[in-house]
Parts: structure tokens; sequence; C-alpha cells
């Protein structure tokens, strides 16, 4: 259900700009390309980061997700599809793949990329 995929989950988090329920879904040594950065955000930490500042830059931007695919091989899944950053006045098309795995039950982010998309 895409309610209850990785991505869906981080899309309300990001939504609501709750940066804790952001990282908490990341394994320990998970990795974050997003479309602002150079490199990869490697770790936790990083990533608490990265969100804490895209999201002061952005505001409170709504998080749309829109074609949406998720596959599931053992204990990994992968999630790609394309998402809108939607801001009163604009709105910005992007790409997203999230690896997880799973550990005790739940889902682990081991690899986000996201990137704008050429419209």
């Amino acid at each position: 259900l895409p309610g209850r995929t990785p991505a869906a989950k981080c899309a309300a988090s990001a939504t609501r700009g709750d940066v804790s329920v952001l990282v908490g879904r990341c394994a320990p040594s998970a990795w974050l390309w997003g479309p602002s950065a150079s490199t990869p955000r490697r770790g936790v930490p990083a990533i608490r980061d990265y969100y804490a500042q895209t999201l002061k830059v952005l505001g409170k931007p709504r998080i749309v997700l829109r074609e949406h695919y998720a596959r599931v091989i053992g204990e990994a899944s992968i999630v790609s599809g394309t998402y809108s950053v939607v801001r009163p006045g604009s709105e910005a098309l992007g790409r997203h793949t999230i690896v997880s795995v799973q550990r005790q039950g739940e889902w682990l982010i081991v690899e986000h990329h996201m990137s704008l998309a050429v419209q």
C-alpha cells in the first residue's frame, strides 16, 4: 500500500517538518543524496543536518507523491517514482529512489536519492 511505503512516510514527515521522524526511518549507516547536495550525506547526524537546513530554506512545503513503484526483494525494498514540492506560488517536480532493509519487522532506509526532474 502506498501509504505504508518509506516514500509515503518520508513525504508525510517532510510536509509536517518533522526531521526527527524523517531520520528515525534511517539505518545508522544510511546515505542520502538530496537534490541540493553535491555529495551524499552519510549517517543519521549528517542526514538530520541536511533535512533541517533544507526545510529551513523551503519553509513548510507540501510533498506530494506522484508516480510510485515499490518492489520487495527478500528483506530489501526499492521504492521509486516522482514527487512534487509544493509551496505557495511554485511547484517543483523531482524523482526519488529509496532502498530499505527490513530489520526486526521495521523497514530502515539505507539509501535515499532525490533529484529534480527536468521539465
